[in-house]
């Protein structure tokens, strides 16, 4: 048994090593553009217990001024009446002239942050192996640094998680990553879970599921527990040259 453990842990990489591998393959598949669809649907705990779907969307997320842009497509699987069409034809109109004079959209986003982030800001243990959609990875474990200051908001709402990645053992990418949040960070109460999986396309790793589950405190007295998933799929590289390439 002793044998055994030493072997396996001669064996492990270090947090450092899955983190800098990881970091590298992001980085060089950073400079690829993609337009893809999106299907977003939310479901919402009924007063009966079992969660029911309030929301499906389906989006083209598209390339606008040279950034992704989510357009809305399908409602419930169906194309849009004419009014909501007008709608997201000006809604595209008015975000394409935003990017032309180079204002910045603001949204409420989750932010998670880069493994970068995680490499500065949190200590980490791999511990153990495990089989993801068929593939062997290391599993590591990821905590805040105890005595680390945050030097602003977005610092913080990091710090206020704890993280689980599973790193491919053959290609050294992340392919699933767990951020629970631990503490109320923008109405979002503790337990609150964002769930992400990448799927490996034609040599490149992108996301392909996403889940959000949340408990949500938006005023004193409405709560909302739910989640949101999303599934990205039908991937094409964008060139320069605006020709599409699938994927």
């Amino acid at each position: 048994m002793l044998v055994a453990l030493l072997l396996w842990l001669a064996a492990t990489p270090s947090p450092a090593e899955l983190l800098t591998t990881a970091i590298a393959k992001r980085d060089a598949q950073a400079d690829r553009k993609f337009t893809y669809r999106e299907d977003r649907e939310q479901w919402e705990a009924s007063k009966d217990g079992p969660l029911k779907r309030t929301k499906f969307e389906t989006y083209d997320v598209i390339m606008l001024e040279g950034e992704n842009y989510r357009k809305l497509v399908l409602v419930n699987g169906q194309p849009l009446d004419a009014k909501r069409q007008k709608q997201v034809d000006e809604a595209l109109e008015k975000a394409r002239a935003n990017r032309r004079r180079k204002f910045a959209l603001i949204r409420r986003n989750v932010r998670v942050g880069t493994l970068a982030d995680l490499k500065r800001l949190f200590d980490c243990t791999v511990t153990g192996e495990e089989l993801v959609n068929g593939r062997k990875t290391w599993r590591m474990e990821a905590e805040p640094k105890p005595n680390y200051k945050p030097a602003n908001a977005d610092e913080q709402k990091m710090l206020n998680t704890r993280r689980t990645l599973w790193f491919d053992q053959t290609d050294g990418v992340e392919i699933k990553t767990v951020t629970l949040y631990t503490k109320n960070t923008d109405g979002f109460q503790p337990g609150t879970e964002l769930e992400t999986q990448f799927a490996n396309s034609n040599g490149l790793w992108l996301a392909d599921n996403l889940v959000f589950r949340f408990n949500l405190k938006a005023i004193a007295v409405v709560r909302i527990q739910g989640e949101a998933r999303h599934r990205f799929y039908d991937y094409k590289l964008f060139q320069t040259d605006s020709k599409l390439i699938p994927e």
